[in-house]
């Protein structure tokens, strides 16, 4: 009987364990976007444009600063509960809403209205200002006939969803608190023909008007993606501070990526190739020696590219006799 108790008060301590371990990773697991859920409490607000409120310039609703560098647009007030909108009355066709839902959402919602201010069509955009549909898109006709159009059937093999949780596994975004979501700071373009999203994300600050940022490529035919990272000018550059191009700039870069820099035993090397197999080799070439190494950077940064020099003779293998050569030295050593 005793046992039995026993077993039972273990069994008991399982359950309460088990229990406890779903609980604690429900909790952790982030607010992955829902492509057709309604989270705005303020959406019955939407339903019709209020052209009378409109005309009071939104009395009664508080202005959200920096609107321009969060969401793409300036104009935009503050819901009553969570998230901003921003109106606009230009006339029919060009009437609408677009909606932040809450300070954490990676996605707008466009209203667009009839000359009457009846709902015309309404859904999802990717990020902020895109102009690109994702989820299910809602269109009526004049006395309210609703069809609709499923948009994510346009990504193939990545969806916005998708897309969304593999910045958030890479750290770049973050599903819980928002970060990187503004529109300074994240960019979603999408090529139709191609089915293929191209997303810029905020890397780090390199200096007041200089910034590095990760280019990522989605291919929705092959379910493959790619990305790399470059530098660019951030807002507070002016177009008449007559500013240099960047050294790992995306046009510099890339052609160091994927431009022939050199050729050596019949094998062509880009320069960033180049460079790492210089490195390799002259880390083979202390060892032989006895020589101390201390390895380079293989990625070039504002901070050190001038001082990044390569190690192996730049012009020796041009195949030119009137070339000039450099003095016998690590190259001979290493390859003669």
């Amino acid at each position: 009987m005793k046992v039995s108790k026993f077993m039972n008060f273990i069994k008991s301590l399982q359950t309460i364990f088990c229990l406890s371990i779903l609980i604690n990773c429900t909790a952790k697991k982030p607010m992955i976007y829902n492509a057709n859920s309604n989270t705005i409490k303020d959406s019955i607000m939407f339903e019709k444009f209020d052209f009378d409120l409109d005309n009071t310039d939104y009395v009664g609703y508080e202005y959200a600063e920096d609107s321009y560098n969060n969401y793409g647009e300036n104009g935009y007030y503050k819901l009553k509960t969570s998230g901003v909108f921003n109106p606009y009355n230009g006339g029919y066709p060009y009437i609408s809403y677009t909606v932040v839902p809450s300070s954490t959402a990676f996605y707008s919602i466009r209203y667009t209205y009839f000359e009457n201010g009846n709902l015309e069509k309404q859904g999802r955009i990717a990020g902020f200002n895109s102009g690109i549909k994702i989820g299910k898109w809602k269109f009526y006709d004049e006395i309210g006939r609703m069809t609709e159009v499923d948009e994510d059937k346009k990504f193939g093999l990545w969806t916005f969803e998708k897309v969304l949780e593999k910045l958030d596994k890479d750290g770049v975004i973050n599903l819980e608190t928002g970060k990187n979501r503004e529109y300074e700071k994240l960019n979603f373009f999408f090529d139709k023909d191609k089915k293929e999203w191209t997303v810029k994300v905020f890397k780090k600050e390199i200096n007041e008007v200089t910034e590095e940022y990760w280019e990522y490529i989605f291919d929705g035919n092959t379910g493959k993606y790619s990305r790399e990272w470059y530098e660019r000018y951030n807002s507070k550059a002016e177009k008449d501070m007559n500013l240099p191009p960047l050294k790992n700039g995306k046009k510099r870069k890339s052609k160091r990526l994927t431009e022939v820099y050199k050729t050596y035993q019949g094998k062509a090397y880009t320069q960033a190739e180049w460079e790492a197999y210089e490195e390799k080799e002259y880390e083979a070439y202390c060892k032989r020696t006895g020589r101390p190494y201390t390895p380079k950077s293989q990625e070039l940064t504002a901070e050190n590219q001038e001082d990044k020099s390569p190690f192996l003779a730049e012009d020796w293998e041009k195949g030119d006799d009137k070339t000039p050569r450099k003095k016998k030295g690590f190259w001979d050593n290493l390859f003669g």
